[in-house]
């Protein structure tokens, strides 16, 4: 089983070697990591480069800024893995995290998703853990509130047969991914923290609380996944 690791950065140079360190140290091998790198102006893509020799990346440059998303989507395109693992450029996987979501994949095919631990820029713990409920990760409960997180989510390739292309204006990637996992696969829950997510203040994510936008990002979401299912039949 070929497990490929997805990446969007973006001027990431303080936190960047500790992911990819945490990615190196894995239990379990990683065989490629995607990087797609939206016009940084940093040190990221040297930080990048120096563990070329003890990792299998790839690195697509994009020739203008086209966001998170979009880069995402485009890391996806080139995945060429069995199984896929989104990852931010400032969060640090636990060890196991590879191993214990690629089992939980091979028990049900799907979507898995883990716990998962807040930490400060300093990488100094919260002591806070956030633990996914099952019951709010249905299409409706995902278009209401979103708990998919990008970097807590792995994948079997077979559903970017149907999340594919990113429909124009979702409001992110990783609740796309949710809800049509949601409706064509299995969604499992690995109820143990693999990763330490990173708050600080450039998240992408969270960062969306004017009403009006809530609102639309719903809509969006809706009308999304209705063309999209009937498309796919």
């Amino acid at each position: 089983m070929k497990i490929t690791v997805c990446m969007a950065v973006y001027n990431g140079q303080d936190f960047i070697s500790e992911q990819l360190d945490s990615i190196v140290n894995q239990t379990l091998t990683v065989d490629e990591v995607i990087i797609v790198n939206d016009c940084s102006s940093d040190n990221t893509m040297s930080i990048i480069l120096g563990y070329s020799k003890i990792l299998n990346i790839k690195i697509i440059n994009n020739k203008e800024n086209i966001g998170v998303i979009k880069s995402f989507e485009k890391s996806l395109y080139n995945a060429t893995g069995d199984c896929i693992f989104l990852c931010d450029q400032d969060d640090v996987w636990k060890k196991n995290k590879v191993k214990l979501m690629i089992e939980m994949l091979n028990k049900n095919k799907g979507l898995c998703i883990s716990d998962y631990e807040l930490i400060d820029k300093c990488t100094k713990p919260f002591n806070e853990k956030i633990k996914i409920n099952i019951e709010n990760l249905s299409i409706i409960k995902t278009i209401i509130k979103n708990h998919y997180i990008g970097c807590s989510i792995a994948f079997n390739r077979e559903l970017l047969d149907y999340a594919l292309p990113f429909p124009k204006n979702i409001p992110m990637h990783d609740s796309w991914l949710g809800i049509i996992a949601s409706y064509y696969f299995n969604v499992s829950v690995l109820s143990e923290s693999t990763l330490f997510y990173r708050r600080h203040d450039n998240n992408v994510t969270g960062t969306r609380n004017n009403f009006f936008r809530m609102i639309k990002d719903r809509f969006c979401l809706i009308s999304c996944t209705i063309l999209r299912v009937f498309k796919q039949h």
